[in-house]
């Protein structure tokens, strides 16, 4: 029996059955626990120190497991009241050497109106501090310390014979700056931390996969990271922005578009490519496959079959392909170039993995862009198209 694939910069879903159009059929990768273990800290149980300005409260927290460490780390907080000056600091393992900031800063004067869950912390450690000149006027209660946990399936390739999942990074200049646009999302679903792909479609709306992010519950608790790599074997993070509305969800062909709360100029968009992709003409998908960095799946990576039912089996909205994938590549972009090779457009949004059994057991599934086209027009909602 085979599992979900994995696939270079991107993750994607499980399927239970092709068939039935029903919500269970599609889920976004769990890639996160929450601490049963250490939960509703407050300032009791944080360390103070007294200078003459002002007080200085600290918690450090670290991943729990010994098995592997985390990847990334991430607080619910309940409670946060602050006083004027005063910083609430979380940081994580310093990266200031590779020039990113590892952690997030909040002042005050504040007081949360509801629960707030953080920014990703990168690495298994952080360090929460509170520096106020009235401590005894602050108030913190985290409810929840929330870690990577990546408990997925041994995940096998569908295209090479003995299962060798196919990532690498992006190599071709043009390629990898196409790639700057895909992201990575994190976010929470109850309880439950999962992980998608995405990609920007203007300076301040991205795409991934409804089955990800559809709600504004969710898309307040989503982190969009940008330019997550490994470069010479260290992992770092880049700038993180955060979903203030979800602009439209569509289930039927899998697709949200979401409002980030501060605009990305120095990001540039994937355009559109005008009609679909041949069937046996190179593709390429990236994607954050598993939670992991960003990769590219490129050996085999060609559409299959031009016209095939997505999530309404009465649809043909879907193109079957072999570009290797796994959980958390949901929302990812198949993308082509131009016939002069000077860029690279995005033909198919990918949504699901291929079936243990029956017709799509060596196939993934992607939207054609085509359709995802016609309804932003119709809705307004700005992306760009390819020139040739």
């Amino acid at each position: 029996m085979r599992f979900i694939v994995r696939a270079v910069l991107l993750a994607v879903l499980t399927l239970q059955s092709s068939v039935a159009f029903s919500r269970q059929n599609v889920e976004a990768l769990i890639d996160g626990t929450v601490d049963e273990k250490v939960s509703n800290i407050s300032l009791a149980n944080f360390d103070v120190e007294q200078n003459e300005q002002s007080s200085v409260a600290t918690f450090e927290y670290s991943h729990p497991g010994s098995h592997k460490p985390s990847r990334y780390l991430r607080l619910v907080i309940n409670e946060l009241i602050l006083g004027d000056g005063d910083k609430f600091v979380i940081e994580g393992t310093d990266l200031s050497s590779l020039g990113n900031v590892n952690g997030q800063t909040l002042m005050g004067p504040m007081k949360l109106e509801k629960p707030l869950t953080t920014d990703l912390v990168y690495g298994s450690w952080m360090r929460i501090s509170l520096i106020s000149k009235q401590i005894q006027s602050a108030k913190v209660n985290i409810k929840n310390f929330v870690y990577q946990d990546d408990a997925a399936d041994p995940q096998l390739s569908i295209y090479d014979t003995d299962d060798r999942l196919n990532f690498t990074s992006v190599g071709n200049p043009t390629l990898s700056a196409t790639g700057r646009a895909v992201i990575f999302i994190s976010y929470l679903d109850g309880e439950s931390s999962r992980v998608c792909s995405g990609f920007v479609i203007n300076s301040d709306e991205i795409m991934t996969n409804e089955h990800c992010v559809n709600s504004f519950a969710k898309c307040q608790t989503a982190s969009i990271v940008f330019d997550y790599l490994q470069t010479n074997g260290v992992i770092t993070m880049g700038e993180q922005r955060r979903c203030s509305e979800v602009i439209v969800s569509d289930r039927v062909l899998d697709y949200s578009v979401l409002k980030l709360d501060q605009p990305v100029p120095q990001i540039a968009p994937i355009a559109f490519a005008k009609t679909d992709v041949p069937v046996g003409v190179p593709t390429f998908l990236i994607q954050h496959p598993g939670g992991e960095h960003k990769q590219l799946a490129e050996v085999g990576c060609q559409v299959i079959d031009p016209k095939e039912p997505g999530l309404d089996p009465q649809q043909l909205s879907d193109v079957t392909h072999r570009c290797d994938t796994i959980g958390g590549a949901s929302g990812s972009p198949i993308v082509t170039p131009t016939l002069d090779g000077q860029h690279f457009c995005v033909a198919a949004l990918h949504h699901l993995g291929f079936d243990d059994e029956g017709k799509f057991v060596t196939k993934n599934r992607a939207v054609k862009i085509s359709l995802i086209a016609e309804q932003l027009k119709e809705r307004s909602i700005e992306y760009t198209t390819c020139t040739q």
